[in-house]
């Protein structure tokens, strides 16, 4: 438990020692499961780009995190246990951050980082995450309940988009990156995916339903799935930009499963 609040204080140590610094993307997706990763055994899913990111990488398969949603996003970004932080629950006002609490691109600010949010937050409607030490912000209207052709909000201007929510989300991340040019950055790209209520690109659906799944099990695993394509995506985006070596990954989940769907975790 000690270590994994002392996380965000331990990673900006490790930055501010190092002699050239790192960009860091933290991706977190929410009620994602154990052994919802091919990787953990699981004997549907396909996910190579995760299972390629997990070979070449630490893998923590034994750590604890809180029990439901907006308290494990607050121990993360504050390194604070939630009685601490404020944040006790997922429902307002349990989910407030605490006004005093010192968030991690805060911290990141004071070394030279551009820092970039995109996606979930869950932690309070205000003061939201431009007042928290985000230089640059970017979420949809309407939180996990409008799956495609969202509304976004991007640094206080709205704009309409096309297509599945997380595909965006994922576009986004890319946006902010390539707008900071040589700067170091600090990217927190923080999913719906895989939360209810459930929906997917169909494509990402129908092999599923061909193993003889149901709908609901077939739509979840579909949205694991959509996360891992968007994963390879940001991966070659890196690749390609020459950002591939100089960039820190950090993939996690917020609580594990909720939804029921737990016969393999």
């Amino acid at each position: 438990m000690k270590t994994f609040h002392f996380l965000p204080f331990l990673l900006f140590c490790f930055i501010l020692a190092a002699s050239e610094k790192p960009n860091i993307i933290f991706i977190l997706t929410d009620d994602q499961g154990y052994g919802d990763v091919n990787a953990h055994g699981h004997p549907y899913l396909k996910t190579p780009h995760t299972n390629k990111l997990r070979s070449e990488s630490v893998s923590f398969d034994n750590f604890y995190v809180s029990p439901s949603c907006s308290p494990t996003r607050a121990a993360l970004l504050t390194g604070m246990h939630e009685f601490r932080s404020g944040v006790t629950h997922t429902i307002i006002p349990r989910q407030q951050l605490h006004k005093d609490a010192v968030l991690l691109p805060q911290l990141l600010k004071t070394g030279g980082y551009k820092t970039g949010f995109i996606g979930k937050w869950h932690l309070g409607n205000k003061p939201g995450p431009e007042k928290r030490g985000f230089d640059w912000c970017s979420t949809n209207v309407g939180g996990p309940l409008k799956h495609f052709d969202a509304t976004f909000i991007r640094n206080k201007k709205r704009m309409e988009t096309k297509g599945f929510r997380e595909d965006v989300f994922f576009d986004e991340a890319m946006t902010f990156i390539r707008e900071c040019k040589d700067e170091p950055f600090f990217c927190y790209l923080a999913t719906y995916s895989p939360h209810t209520p459930l929906a997917a690109p169909e494509k990402f659906i129908i092999p599923f339903r061909e193993a003889g799944l149901n709908d609901t099990h077939a739509t979840y695993l579909a949205m694991i799935e959509n996360i891992d394509y968007n994963l390879g995506r940001l991966l070659k985006f890196l690749k390609d930009t020459n950002r591939e070596k100089d960039t820190i990954i950090i993939m996690v989940n917020d609580n594990g499963v909720t939804e029921g769907l737990d016969i393999y975790n």
